[in-house]
């Protein structure tokens, strides 16, 4: 009953004033947290001594104490609710009303009916974003003009025709049920009694996916750019029909991203990219975005500090091919054209091991980027491998912070990619929403600059956020999909892993409490989600009844792009106009000492070597060596004594506390007098020596 009340308070209280309610049921529950720690061990202890009078009597004050916080935390909750009314009523003008109260139109203010929490997306800052990847791969038969002439027309539905031998390329099934009718694919033969599909190319589709993006408070999407489909697109053909393919589904993207108050930004894979076009692919397309489709005049093009945002993703994958000198040059030629750059690169990047390449020349690359986002999809594949995780991420968020590299952890809801690429349905199973709400209750944790949800709509290898099917029984029998209710999972609502992710934008942005870390104590939270955040009442069957407002006009913002830097040393040209050629090994310098020590690898991580020992120009004065040697002994014998010291201190500590204390400062003293001895000792025969 506490936490519902604090809930529809926090939706009441202007923004500036959620934290003080934040941070005072934070407080009560790490008190009620202590109190229940107290508890369990006063147990554990009192019970073997047989205090059985004690133990009771501790019990029951520590359940007195219990509904105190409680009581307590309703009373702050009311008291930051009276000074919202305070102020709003005498400082600055009156709370607008609730859209599920009456009042003026619910959309006076540029919202919609529901979802009125979530107000149009600052474009100028990626801190505190909640942002997802957006494949928009998916076609369908007469969406427009095919791929080429013949093609069949159902891409990344099924590999080729089901009547001529194709089979079906995705396992999670769309639920299209929010779509316009106009909008629904009846699948081909023999899936024709199946539910229908969507095609990406159709814009009241893709508007309604940066609806849900508005209405679940999802501050944007990532546009999925594919080297493979755009490079050698001007040479015509059929390379030049892919890339107007991708070209048209960025338009729909900006179009429903503009009108939704969404953000988007471009994001390249370089998945199936020669390791030494790499450069080419992606500066070229870039000059072609820029300069013939001006993303940059969008007005929701997200930027920060300033800077367009680009991805690139594909950075030190293992068994690519790839090697650092592959990305120096476009890194630094993308950082002098201005953008941001946030780089996809493995789990283990920084210790260069199971996914990642072990270079230790990956450093460099590392420092060009802007942000970093670790890839974890497939990764792990319960809770505890979650946490474990969860570790990892921590000390990358640190090492991050510590160079002023921003950190964009990756979350995903499940995964299984059967009907792709073989292997069990269902590999990665969702387990109701649990997988996914401990990855963000983990990932908040360490305070990230932003989260990517992976992916909105990727139903092909079953990590799509976006509404799916929600039961099994929707599908004939036999079917080879999944729906959400998978291996025996509760019936969820299409949209549930949307309401999940919008509780983690909440809690990101401050606008809610930390997540709690068992998704049990949340569940409810969850199943009210239309009546606590979403204006209340049931899930529209339809979409608002009116847009975001629109912004005022801003001028392009494209900037000229520098010269195309010459061949590094590493590479030269096979002729103009033509692609790198592979990289071959430079020729050996001797080291340059006056720069910082160079990056070496171990297990731990990526750690600076120590610079090895400057050579005497000129002869030292006789018994310098002598000196040097006994001093280094000295240091030795001094790390010996601290460890043993530490053993024999653990030792008396089993004792008992005051024989630790009576022993620990006579060990110390005789550690000290035996150095002292040693050094005096040393110093002496050394100065005898020279």
């Amino acid at each position: 009953m506490t936490n519902f009340l604090v809930q529809r308070i926090g939706r009441r209280v202007d923004p500036e004033l959620r934290p003080v309610l934040n941070v005072s049921r934070g407080i009560h529950e790490r008190m009620r947290t202590k109190l229940r720690r107290d508890l369990a061990q006063v147990v554990a202890t009192w019970e073997g001594q047989g205090k059985k009078g004690e133990l009771e009597s501790r019990r029951l004050w520590l359940q007195k104490a219990m509904p105190i916080t409680a009581r307590t935390l309703a009373r702050d909750a009311l008291l930051v609710l009276i000074l919202h009314w305070l102020w709003s009523s005498f400082i600055v003008m009156p709370l607008p009303p609730p859209a599920n109260e009456p009042g003026p139109s619910a959309c006076s203010e540029g919202d919609s009916e529901v979802g009125s929490a979530f107000r149009r997306t600052d474009p100028g800052t990626m801190d505190g974003k909640f942002m997802v990847g957006y494949q928009g791969w998916f076609m369908a038969p007469n969406d427009g003009p095919p791929l080429h002439p013949g093609h069949h027309g159902w891409v990344h539905w099924f590999d080729e025709p089901p009547t001529s031998g194709g089979r079906p390329t995705f396992d999670l099934y769309p639920d299209v049920s929010s779509y316009p009718s106009t909008s629904h694919r009846t699948p081909p033969e023999p899936y024709a009694d199946h539910p229908p599909l969507f095609s990406s190319r159709d814009a009241a589709v893709v508007r309604q996916h940066f609806r849900w993006m508005r209405e679940f408070g999802i501050d944007g999407a990532w546009l999925q750019r594919f080297g493979e489909q755009v490079m050698d697109a001007s040479e015509g053909g059929a390379r030049a029909e892919l890339r107007a393919w991708r070209d048209e589904v960025g338009e729909r993207v900006r179009e429903a991203a503009e009108e939704e108050g969404r953000v988007w930004a471009i994001m390249y894979d370089l998945s199936g990219v020669p390791a030494e076009r790499i450069f080419d692919v992606v500066a070229t397309d870039v000059e072609h975005l820029l300069h013939h489709r001006d993303i940059l005049s969008s007005h929701s093009y997200l930027s920060h500090n300033g800077r367009p945002c680009l991805g690139i993703w594909g950075i030190g994958f293992r068994d690519r091919s790839l090697t650092p000198a592959h990305f120096l040059p476009l890194l630094s030629h993308l950082r002098e054209a201005g953008f941001y750059l946030l780089g996809g690169v493995p789990l283990h990047w920084r210790a260069g091991e199971f996914d990642a390449e072990d270079d230790v020349g990956w450093a460099e690359v590392w420092e060009k980027l802007d942000a970093v986002s670790p890839w974890m999809v497939g990764r792990f594949s319960d809770l505890e491998s979650a946490d474990e995780v969860a570790e990892l991420s921590g000390k990358d968020r640190k090492w991050c912070e510590e160079r002023g590299i921003d950190y964009v952890p990756v979350v995903f809801p499940g995964f299984s990619w059967r009907n792709l690429h073989g292997g069990p349905l269902n590999e990665i199973p969702r387990q109701g929403g649990a997988f996914l709400w401990r990855q963000l209750s983990n990932a908040l944790a360490y305070s990230p600059t932003a989260l990517y949800g992976a992916m909105f709509d990727e139903y092909d290898e079953a990590t799509a956020l976006a509404p799916a099917i929600t039961r099994t029984a929707l599908l004939p029998p036999s079917s080879p999909f999944l729906a959400l209710d998978a291996n025996g999972a509760e019936v969820l609502p299409s949209d549930w892993y949307l309401r999940i992710c919008s509780l983690g934008a909440l809690a990101l942005r401050g606008e809610r409490w930390a997540l709690e870390r068992d998704f049990e104590e949340a569940r409810k939270e969850v199943q009210g989600w239309w009546e606590v955040w979403g204006g209340g009442g049931a899930p529209p069957a339809g979409g608002p009844t009116c847009a975001a407002p629109p912004l005022p006009s801003r001028p392009a913002q494209t900037p000229p792009l520098p010269p195309r830097p010459e061949p590094l040393p590493l590479y030269s040209r096979a002729a103009p106009g033509k692609h790198f050629v592979a990289p071959q090994r430079a020729a050996w310098r001797p080291p340059d000492l006056t720069r910082p020590p160079p990056v070496h690898h171990s297990r731990a991580g990526w750690v600076a070597a120590a610079p090895a020992p400057a050579q005497e120009s000129q002869p030292g004065p006789p018994g310098r060596e002598y000196l040097e040697e006994q001093r280094r002994r000295v240091e030795d014998v001094l790390s010996g004594l601290g460890s043993e010291e530490n053993r024999m201190e653990e030792g008396v500590g089993r004792v008992g506390d005051a024989a630790r204390r009576a022993a620990a400062p006579v060990v110390k003293r005789v550690v000290k007098d035996l150095i002292s001895s040693q050094v005096q000792g040393g110093r002496t025969e050394g100065r005898e020596g020279g």
